[in-house]
This record gives C-alpha cells, sequence and structure tokens, in this order.
C-alpha cells in the first residue's frame, strides 16, 4: 500500500528487502581488475629494472673494454722501456731513444715515464720531460710496493697523487723488472692520465643524473664523471671484493651514494687488472617510466570502477523496481525522478571529474611521448588526444573523428590485419589487444606506431568501448636498422678476417667459425660443427690445454700460446690461439678464439737456424783458413828476407845506387807483408785461442804494456797517466795486454804535429756492473762518418807515406772486446782527439 502527502510530495513505500546482486558481482569485477592490474604493474616494474640492468651491463662492459685496452698498452711500453734502458741493459742509440719519445707521445694515457734503480732513483735516459736522473723517489708507493712484493712482477695501479714535477694528479702505473742477477733491479713507472680515463667514464655516461667511475678493488675512485675532480681519491661505500662476481656485471642498488641519491649501480672487473668500473643511474630516473604508465594505469582503472559500480547501481534499482507492487512503481517513479536529478548532477561531476583525468593521462602520455584515443562502439565516435594529431604532423588541437575516417591514415597493407585484431578482441574474451601498423604523416610518409587497447564490456560481456595509447616507432626503428647495419659490418669483418675465428661452446663443440679458421683445419663448416676441439687438438697438448681451460674459468681469458691443430688430411698444422669467455643475454657461455697459421713462421725460424748454423760453420773454417794461411806464408817471407839480406852482403859492392834501393824495396816490402801475417795470425787466435777468462789485474796489464811502448812514448815526448787503480776484470791476460798496448800505441800514432801527446786512461763503473775504460788522446781526431769504419779489418783512413800500419790494430781491438763480451766504441772531433770507451765484465761481477 502506498501513502501519501500531496502537500509536501514525500512518497512513502513498505520496507522490503532489497538484492545486491549486480553490485555484488561489480565488486568482484573491480576486485579482479585491481589484481590483474597490480599484476601488470609489478610485471612492468621488473621489467624496467632489468632494462636497467642491460643498459648498465652494456656501459660497463664497453668501458671495461676500453680501460683494459689503455691498460695493456701502458703495460707493454713499461716492460719495452724496462727491457731496453733497465739498469744493466746495454746501452742504447739516440734513434732508440727518439722512437720510444715517439711512442710515449702518440699516447694519450701517458704522462711521463721513469727508470727507477733498485736504490730508489730515476736513471737515465730521461724519456719525457719528467724528474732529472737521480732524483730519490723511493719514498713513493709504486716503487716500494713492487719492490717489497719482487719476484712477482705485475702491473700495479696506485692511488691518485700530485706530481712532484708537472703539478697536477696522475695515476701511477709501475712494474718491476730483475737485474742481470735475478735480483730486484727497479721499476718502470708511468703518469697515467686520469683525464684519459674521465673520457671513458664519460663516453657511457648520457643520462642526467648517470655517473661512471673506475675504482681499485679497495674501493678508491680513480676517475668518475660526472664532477672527477671532486670525487678521485675517495672511497666507495660498497665492499668490491664481496660482490665482485669474474667476468659478470653485479647489480646493486644502493639507497645512499656518493650524493646521498638513491642509484642501480653495475659493477665489472677489468680485466684480469685488480680495478671495476661502475656505471649508476637515479632509481628515480630508472623507474620514471614505469611510474608514469602506473599512473595512466590507475586512471584509467579509477574511472572504469566509477562506471561499473554506477552501472551495478543501476541494475539493483531496476531490479528492485520489477520487485514492487504498484505502489512501489509509483513510489519508484518518483523517487526514480529524484535519482535523475541526482546522477545528472552525479554525471556531470563525473564528466568533469573525467576531463581533469583526461587532461593528466594526456600529459603523462605526452611525456612518454604517445597518443592516446578512446572509441565509443554505440556512437562510433572516435577521441584522439592532441599528442595523436601533432605524432601526424597536424595541430595538437584534439578533433572529432570516427573509425572510417581514422581507417584512412592506415596504410593500405596493414587494414585487413588491423581490423582483424580488433574484430577478434571484440567478439573474443580479449581484455584488450596490440599491434604495430604504419599510419600517414600529413606530409605523406608513414610513421611505424605501435598501438595496445583495453576493451570495456557491459554485463553481458558485449564490448562498448575500447580506449588505448599509441606509441611512436620511428626512433626504435632507426635503432633496429643501426644495429642490424652494425651486425652486417661485424659478419663482414668476420668473414674476410685474414686470422681464424671460431666460436666453441664450453664443451668444446664448433658452433661458428669464418673462412680463415676452416681453411686453416681444412673442413667445411657442416662437417666442422659435427666436431669439437678435442677432435682437432694432439691428445700430446692435453695438460697445456688444461691450464688455458683453467685460465679461461677464472680470469676469463685464455693464451696465447702455441699448439698444432690436426688437418684434415692428417697432417699437423701449427697455430698460435688466444680467447676469451662470452655470455650472452640467456646466461649461456662460449669461448671465442682467434687463431694464426703460424706454419710459414715455423718454417722461417727453421731456416734462421739452419742459415745461423751454416753461417757459424763458416766462419770457423774462414778463421782456420786465416790461421793456416798466415802461419804458412811466413816461411817463404823469412826466406824471401834471409836471400836478399844475402844478396845485399855478397854483392852490394858490385851494384849502383838504384840497384842498392831495388834491393831495400823488396826487404821493406817482405817486412811489411810479415807484420801483416803476425797481425792476421793475432786477429784469428783472438777467438780460436782466447783461453779462458779469469780474474785479472788490469793494473798489471797495463803497466806491460807501457812498458813494451816506453820508448815509442819517450821518443815522441808523450805523457801517459792512468788515474787508478784499475779494477780486477775477467780476460785472458795477453789479450787485455794487446787491448790496452794497441789503444795506447794507436793515440801516439796518430799524434797531433802542433803538440805532445797526452794520453789517458781512466775506470768508472756502469749501472749495469760492467767496468767502463776510456783511452783519450789530444791527437788529430776523426771525422764522426767514419767512426764504424775505422773497426773493419784492413780499414785505413791515410795513405802509408803518411802513417805507417796494416788496417788490424782497431778491428783486433774489438774483437778482444767482444770475445770478452764487452762493447768498444769511439767518440772523436776533428782536430780535438778521440776518446775510445770499451766495457769488460768486473771480477766481483762474474763471482
Amino acid at each position: 500500500m502506498v501513502q501519501g502527502d500531496r502537500d509536501n510530495g514525500a512518497v512513502e513505500a513498505p520496507a522490503q528487502k532489497r538484492p545486491w546482486h549486480a553490485r555484488r558481482s561489480a565488486a568482484a569485477l573491480v576486485l579482479v581488475l585491481a589484481l590483474a592490474q597490480g599484476g601488470e604493474s609489478w610485471l612492468a616494474y621488473r621489467n624496467s629494472i632489468e632494462e636497467t640492468e642491460a643498459q648498465l651491463a652494456e656501459r660497463t662492459l664497453s668501458s671495461a673494454r676500453q680501460v683494459e685496452a689503455s691498460l695493456r698498452s701502458v703495460e707493454s711500453v713499461l716492460h719495452d722501456t724496462a727491457v731496453t734502458f733497465g739498469p744493466g741493459r746495454p746501452a742504447v742509440g739516440n734513434a732508440v731513444v727518439e722512437r720510444f719519445r715517439g711512442r710515449i707521445r702518440a699516447m694519450p694515457e701517458l704522462v711521463d715515464l721513469i727508470v727507477v734503480g733498485s736504490d730508489g732513483r730515476i736513471v737515465a735516459p730521461n724519456l719525457t720531460d719528467g724528474p732529472a736522473p737521480g732524483t730519490d723517489v723511493g719514498d713513493r708507493d709504486y716503487f716500494r710496493i713492487q719492490r717489497d712484493a719482487f719476484p712477482r712482477e705485475a702491473l700495479h695501479i696506485g692511488t691518485p697523487v700530485i706530481s712532484r714535477v708537472v703539478g697536477r694528479p696522475l695515476l701511477p702505473a709501475s712494474l718491476p723488472f730483475a737485474d742481470p742477477l735475478g735480483g730486484f733491479g727497479g721499476v718502470v713507472a708511468a703518469g697515467t692520465n686520469p683525464e684519459h680515463f674521465d673520457q671513458i667514464m664519460e663516453s657511457i655516461t648520457h643520462a642526467t643524473g648517470a655517473s661512471a667511475a673506475l675504482m681499485r678493488l679497495d674501493g678508491t675512485v680513480l676517475s668518475r664523471y660526472p664532477d672527477p675532480r671532486e670525487h678521485r681519491g675517495k672511497r666507495s661505500v660498497v665492499d668490491l671484493p664481496g660482490v665482485l662476481r669474474p667476468g659478470q656485471l653485479t647489480f646493486l642498488r644502493l639507497d645512499e651514494g656518493f650524493d646521498g641519491a638513491a642509484r642501480f649501480v653495475g659493477l665489472r672487473l677489468v680485466g684480469s687488472y685488480p680495478l671495476v668500473v661502475s656505471s649508476t643511474v637515479l632509481v628515480h630516473d630508472a623507474l620514471a617510466e614505469w611510474r608514469s604508465r602506473t599512473w595512466m594505469a590507475a586512471s584509467i582503472f579509477g574511472l572504469l570502477a566509477a562506471v561499473v559500480s554506477m552501472l551495478a547501481h543501476i541494475a539493483d534499482r531496476r531490479e528492485m523496481a520489477r520487485m514492487g507492487l504498484l505502489g512501489r512503481l509509483i513510489a519508484h517513479r518518483i523517487r526514480l525522478e529524484e535519482e535523475v536529478a541526482d546522477r545528472t548532477r552525479h554525471l556531470e561531476a563525473a564528466r568533469a571529474e573525467a576531463q581533469r583525468h583526461g587532461k593528466r593521462l594526456d600529459l603523462v602520455l605526452k611525456g612518454a611521448n604517445d597518443g592516446w584515443w578512446d572509441w565509443d562502439l554505440g556512437t562510433d565516435e572516435v577521441y584522439c588526444s592532441p599528442r595523436f594529431w601533432s605524432m601526424l604532423g597536424f595541430s595538437p588541437e584534439a578533433r572529432e573523428a570516427n573509425a572510417a575516417i581514422l581507417k584512412e591514415y592506415i596504410h593500405p597493407d596493414d587494414v585487413v590485419r588491423v581490423e582483424g585484431a580488433i574484430n577478434q578482441a571484440l567478439t573474443g574474451a580479449q581484455q584488450g589487444f596490440e599491434t604495430e601498423y604504419r599510419l600517414r604523416h600529413r606530409d605523406g610518409h608513414y610513421l611505424p606506431v605501435l598501438s595496445r587497447a583495453y576493451v570495456l564490456r557491459d554485463e553481458f560481456g558485449r564490448a562498448v568501448r575500447v580506449s588505448g595509447s599509441n606509441m611512436d616507432l620511428t626512433e626504435r626503428r632507426h635503432a633496429e636498422e643501426a644495429v642490424h647495419s652494425s651486425e652486417e659490418k661485424l659478419r663482414a669483418l668476420f668473414d674476410m678476417a685474414p686470422v681464424g675465428i671460431a666460436r666453441n661452446t664450453m664443451d668444446g663443440r664448433f658452433q661458428e667459425a669464418n673462412g680463415a679458421f676452416l681453411r686453416i683445419v681444412g673442413y667445411d663448416i657442416e662437417r666442422l660443427n659435427t666436431l669439437s676441439y678435442w677432435d682437432l687438438t694432439p691428445a700430446s697438448y692435453a695438460d697445456e690445454e688444461a691450464r688455458q681451460l683453467a685460465s679461461l674459468n677464472s680470469v676469463g681469458a685464455y693464451g696465447p700460446y702455441e699448439k698444432e691443430y690436426i688437418h684434415s688430411s692428417g697432417r699437423r698444422v701449427p697455430v698460435r690461439l688466444q680467447g676469451v669467455l662470452i655470455e650472452d643475454s640467456n646466461g649461456e657461455r662460449y669461448i671465442w678464439s682467434i687463431v694464426e697459421d703460424v706454419s710459414e713462421r715455423r718454417a722461417a725460424e727453421q731456416a734462421l737456424v739452419e742459415k745461423s748454423q751454416e753461417l757459424a760453420r763458416s766462419n770457423d773454417d774462414l778463421e782456420q783458413f786465416a790461421y793456416v794461411a798466415s802461419h804458412d806464408l811466413r816461411e817463404p817471407l823469412r826466406m824471401v828476407n834471409s836471400y836478399v839480406s844475402l844478396l845485399e852482403r855478397r854483392y852490394a859492392d858490385k851494384l849502383d845506387a838504384e840497384g842498392r834501393e831495388f834491393i831495400a824495396f823488396a826487404r821493406d816490402g817482405a817486412i811489411r807483408l810479415d807484420r801483416l801475417v803476425l797481425d792476421l795470425l793475432d786477429y784469428s787466435r783472438v777467438k780460436r785461442q782466447g783461453g779462458d777468462l779469469v780474474p785479472v789485474a788490469a793494473d798489471e796489464a797495463m803497466t806491460s804494456a807501457l812498458d813494451t811502448l816506453h820508448e815509442v812514448a819517450s821518443g815522441v815526448g808523450a805523457e801517459v797517466v792512468v788515474e787508478g787503480p784499475l779494477p780486477q776484470v775477467m780476460a785472458a791476460p795477453i789479450q787485455l795486454q794487446r787491448l790496452f798496448q794497441n789503444l795506447i800505441g794507436n793515440a801516439l800514432k796518430y799524434r797531433a804535429a802542433d803538440r805532445p801527446p797526452r794520453i789517458t786512461v781512466t775506470v768508472a763503473r756502469e749501472p749495469d756492473g760492467m767496468w767502463r775504460f776510456t783511452v783519450a788522446d789530444n791527437g788529430i781526431g776523426i771525422e764522426p762518418h767514419y767512426f764504424e769504419r775505422i773497426f773493419g779489418i784492413f780499414q785505413r783512413l791515410h795513405t802509408r807515406d803518411q802513417y805507417e800500419g796494416t788496417g788490424i790494430g782497431l778491428a783486433l781491438c774489438r774483437s778482444i772486446v767482444e770475445h770478452h763480451g764487452g762493447r768498444l766504441w769511439v767518440e772523436s772531433e776533428p782536430g780535438a782527439g778521440s776518446r775510445f770507451h770499451f766495457t769488460l765484465k768486473g771480477a766481483d761481477a762474474a763471482a
């Protein structure tokens, strides 16, 4: 029964139990959608984390390889410098020094380079504009650490220091070397340029707020970008040895880094060096896109929940209307009028709220470079956001459209596929669809887009609305094309490489190889892929293979080393290999190897050995022939001289002046030839009869030589000064006396005409332990371009009328010195005298 009061317009109906079926269903639907949205948001969050990790892995790998290449170049220069200029090494010429300086100047990694002796002092030569020879750097860490760790020989990277010479920060790198007796000989140290490594860090830092750094294992920062000067020398808050994984990326989240901001951090070891590169991004920036999409999805979800709730409310109201009697119908009608007015107010508010949300959503999508659209299936009206139209080159104002109009913008080849995806989503049970197609730009070209859409359905499961967004794929396509082009170039380089390149699984199976490798082993690629490197390796290399695999597993690389491959014909091919361990994005590990066929090099080395042996035999035969020939020549010379003397005594009174002159010429020629034969005998005896080298007092040898030359020296008024005492050396006594005698006699012979000869003999200890003797005179001197010629056998710079001699003396001296393991050279200026230097091993060093 209905009771009414027409005066106040109120209508009251009997109370009845209200059904809430639609609202319960709506609540369940909203809950399911909330769970689905939450799950999708979590997956999107994980994808953002994984994408960040992949970016950091790529950046750290790139920077680690650049840093490793620079350090290998520095280590190579240090090693070559130690071999060439370290104490105890033979002296080198200016050309070698200049070549090293040019090599150092060409390296942006290096600022200065020094060679430090075992006493901590810099030794010559000065290869850069660094500290002067003799400077004491024994207090520097790079010297003390290498000295204390010897005989371990490894490149040490020190903490940043301020150079005492150039006053700028440097990163010290040092390498030790041994002296001739195997003890600690010193250190070759380089001041590396931290700005070079700053540039490498900068090259992998692309985003605002991102950073990259190069650190030692103890956390000391060597290089960082940005703000390298502010952070260089600081310590990292991360316990690097406790978190690093060899050959892999270490991915961390730090809630508070150097600058106090939360960051994602990627860490990677630099090859086999005790260094780490890091690349970081702000957590806020890495998750920006995820937050934007989550906010957009939450907005859409809230709008859908409101619509579903309203529809459920309407459905419940209708159900109640069917259950009421006539009175209830009348009361319901009155209430319906009130509710219509109320609903109108709510719809207006909802429309205003939807517009506000739409503007916010458009801003979010604009920031994401996406345009969104909404298609009302009942009216066929389509709303497209300003960004949707600006992507296609139109003014950014929103405009009305419908499905037929938008269809005209789709590329003709894509229409059928797009319609199929839409129809399948509308008629099926899918919640939405995702597809790629092309839209026509205002200027006529087509724009690749990725369209994602959500289908809204009524309580009967019918599609009533479709909302979605379009993402511009132009930049992604350009990136994909660039990657494809890069892959093609790499493939071409791989195929055309002159050395063999192959990829193997960890158990040795071949998976890929270039043409050069196939030519080395004699197989085609199909047959090779059925084999492993164990099938190509002789069993005798099993131990060496085990060592190389151990190196691969520990440091991620092996080699270089040499072994043999078994060719398909059965013959063995000598090869030189080296390789690295690579892990792909799926976690699969592979071995990439570079293989060089060294058959020609081995053959050349063998030919060189054979030629050397043949040359040694020829030299021995030649020396024996010279000795025998010289010895046998003296007998007929003595006979000639004897008969000439006999002729002179018997027939002197019967010969005229011209005849006696002829006899004098004959005797003089025989005497000179005999002297030449004697010199040849001496020259051949140096190596054949040199005898064992024993400790000899150089003072005694010098005294004997001066006694022999006393008459000649006195006759020309010469002054010979020996600044002694002279040391004991390892020598053959007779040959050492002959060496002093020849050099001093040479100074007496080539004296200046305007002054009496003055000859000085001095001695000094070389850094390598050898004794350097110097015989200096004030004679006529020698032109520089004759410095090497004078040591050749039978080489004379003057006629026999000017200075007598056979041209063998200096050749004999060099032969004696080289037989003793030393070196003989000259310094001279025409008219200013000459200085002959030679080195001999000390008796104390030999002991």
